[in-house]
């Protein structure tokens, strides 16, 4: 097995320092898109879906999401919806529009009657 040299150890961890630091803007919009969320519902929000492509036909790379907010927190129930993205003047993504797309949840436990 081949020893890792302490000068390539510190190259690969700078690179992928750097890598990680540069986010692209997309990223980072659908990043504070869900803590806005998250403060909103005060409940968890998780991207469940992220889909990148040309919506409005103008070349330019829009992002459609699905995520979760898991209004039944700690459980497992949650309202799904779809957000859509738009790419404006080759700029950053503007938030456009959201759609309810569904509710997922499942119970356990004996029905209780008084």
């Amino acid at each position: 097995m081949k020893k890792l040299s302490l000068f390539k150890f510190f190259i690969v961890l700078l690179a992928t320092n750097l890598y990680s630091d540069t986010k692209d803007t997309a990223q980072v919009e659908i990043t504070d898109f869900i803590k806005n969320k998250e403060s909103e519902y005060k409940v968890p929000v998780e991207i469940t879906k992220i889909v990148k492509g040309d919506v409005n036909s103008d070349t330019l790379e829009d992002v459609v999401i699905n995520y979760a907010v898991n209004v039944g927190y700690p459980g497992n129930a949650s309202e799904n919806y779809i957000a859509v993205f738009l790419k404006k003047d080759n700029e950053k993504l503007h938030y456009i529009t959201e759609v309810g797309a569904g509710f997922f949840g499942t119970a356990e436990g004996e029905l209780l009657s008084l």
